[in-house]
């Protein structure tokens, strides 16, 4: 089933391949505003594959092996061993089905791109940090390539960058030059990004749109204009946030699992503390998560950045250790995990999107009705009429003369499955002035029970 990132994010590569315009009006009404570099590589997909969200996804899901398979040759690397069987059993289940890295394969957006990215970052910046001899060019390549398919995850190789100067401070000379070339990376990144934008029209808009929905530039805002002004922000929306008050929203769930994870990697494995090195790979996934939250908007989307360094951490502890109880432990986690996971592969939600599609077929639509509705039903809304209306995302002013509303009901679980808990208030201006217009009548017509949805006929008297 689509969602709405996948729409978001697919639509203008999918316009471009289809009808040669890269521009997308499915969810923002406009030319899609994300960095491109997934979108370039979706379109070159398209032309291999054919244009569907099965090849759209299946590219996801080899992003994900090559992550996955450069994992496994990076701590080779590392410890110059090759790794066992039962490791890469654990490994491979870990990776495939926990609950947080098994989304980013199944829901079209670039943060497995970023993956793969970051992890031949990490590569190629180990090398040049360890080996005299190694070049810095593909650090700079990649940087770009970063840039252009993520922003946040720049901040989460900046963060690697200032972690190993901190731990192998006594190549800290080289690592602050890779970090120099990562930046220099992602200033190129930022060009063609730019460049691109330009292009396609829309530069403005992205400028304005990313300073806008950036949380980490929100939260340097929320703290250090306190110091200087009283409050005085002009027209600037959510200035009543406080700074802790922003934090304390990105705090993510999975701070829990991952700080119990790494405590029980020190107290098992106490002979890390005579390895230093090794002690500073366990606590590197807190040390992100710490990080990312404190940078911006920490959401399920991002997670590889914890999951990953944390499958990493597992598979240098497997080689180096071979006591029993380093196998139990993390078998007895993965079981653990995974039974958790279980509820997050969808059952309820493909039934929920199940019911409102038969919803949305089992009415009398034609083609010429004008119809507002949730931005959710997009894709089963379009073959059935030409003009239908997404007042989430649509300027309320501009849809006139509806013949059908469609309305959801605020509840919690259809919420979520609507999108309809992060941008309701189009559609609740729209329904209200529908309400007090005069001259029409609202009647409901049908109902979905979840999730919760209701079908106005509007009829003029």
């Amino acid at each position: 089933m689509p969602w709405v990132d996948e729409v978001m994010i697919l639509d203008a590569p999918a316009q471009f391949f289809l009808h040669g315009k890269w521009e997308g009006t499915a969810y923002w009404g406009t030319p899609s505003l994300y960095v491109p570099l997934y979108g370039i590589i979706q379109v070159l997909w398209y032309k291999l594959f054919g244009f569907s969200f099965y090849s759209g996804r299946l590219l996801n899901i080899l992003l994900f092996f090559c992550t996955g398979f450069l994992l496994i040759l990076f701590a080779k690397k590392i410890t110059k061993q090759t790794p066992s069987k039962y490791a890469i059993i654990i490994y491979s289940l870990f990776l495939w089905f926990l609950a947080d890295l098994a989304a980013l394969y199944r829901d079209g957006r670039p943060d497995i791109l970023c993956a793969l990215i970051s992890t031949i970052i990490n590569i190629k910046g180990y090398d040049y940090i360890m080996y005299e001899d190694e070049k810095p060019y593909w650090i700079i390549v990649f940087g770009c390539f970063l840039f252009m398919s993520g922003l946040q995850a720049c901040v989460f190789i900046l963060a690697t960058g200032v972690y190993l100067l901190f731990s192998y401070w006594s190549k800290r000379m080289r690592t602050i030059r890779a970090i120099l070339f990562f930046l220099l990376g992602c200033c190129i990144g930022l060009i063609l990004t730019s460049v691109f934008m330009k292009i396609t029209g829309v530069f403005n808009a992205f400028v304005i749109n990313t300073l806008h929905e950036s949380t980490t530039l929100w939260k340097l805002f929320l703290l250090v204009v306190p110091l200087f002004s009283a409050k005085n922000y002009g027209n600037l929306e959510n200035v009543d946030i406080k700074f802790t008050e922003k934090l304390s929203e990105s705090i993510d769930n999975s701070f829990f699992l991952v700080l119990m994870s790494g405590l029980l990697f020190i107290v098992i494995f106490n002979r890390l503390f005579k390895q230093k090195k090794f002690l500073l790979f366990s606590l590197f996934p807190l040390y992100v998560l710490i990080i990312m939250n404190l940078a911006g908007r920490y959401y399920s989307h991002y997670n590889w950045m914890i999951f990953i360094p944390m499958l990493f951490c597992y598979l240098i502890f497997d080689y180096l250790y071979v006591r029993k109880v380093v196998k139990i432990v993390p078998l007895v986690v993965l079981v653990f995990v995974l039974f958790g996971s279980i509820s997050s592969f969808g059952k309820v939600d493909d039934c929920g999107y199940k019911e409102m599609t038969n919803f949305i077929y089992r009415q009398s639509f034609v083609k010429t009705d004008r119809i507002a509705l949730p931005n959710a039903c997009f894709y089963e809304i379009k073959p059935v009429v030409e003009n239908c209306f997404f007042p989430e995302i649509c300027p309320v002013d501009k849809i006139h003369r509806l013949d059908y509303l469609v309305m959801p009901i605020h509840e919690d679980k259809s919420d979520k499955l609507m999108n309809y808990y992060s941008n309701a208030s189009g559609m609740n201006v729209l329904y209200k002035k529908l309400l007090q217009d005069k001259s029409i009548q609202v009647i409901p017509v049908d109902t979905c029970q979840y999730p919760f949805l209701i079908v106005y006929k509007i009829k003029r008297l």
